[in-house]
């Protein structure tokens, strides 16, 4: 009787995770659909306010472009992509010496 108390327990516990998952996912696709909905907006805007055959200029990075060397967008891109890499095959490895 105790294990089929447990299991029922396990059971809502599962299903718990599963809603939570659920929301979680449908709010994520939420937030993603918003933004590049807010995108478009403001692209369709930015359109309609220029003059015809004129081109479009965004200069979204250009303030950020100006301020970080290249050297050091190079630094920082080879440690953000870097580590997990290196991380990974040496996970890899590790896993790989455990089989017999």
């Amino acid at each position: 009787m105790a294990a089929v108390q447990r299991w029922r327990a396990l059971l809502d516990t599962q299903m718990h995770f599963n809603s939570m998952i659920v929301q979680t996912s449908a709010i994520g696709m939420s937030v993603i659909i918003a933004v590049f909905g807010a995108a478009a907006l403001s692209l369709a805007r930015a359109i309609e306010s220029q003059q015809a055959g004129s081109a479009v200029a965004f200069d979204l990075t250009s303030a950020l472009s100006k301020r970080v060397s290249a050297r050091r967008a190079s630094i920082v891109l080879a440690f953000f992509y870097g580590v997990p890499f290196l991380s990974g095959c040496l996970f890899l490895a590790y896993v790989m010496s455990l089989r017999p």
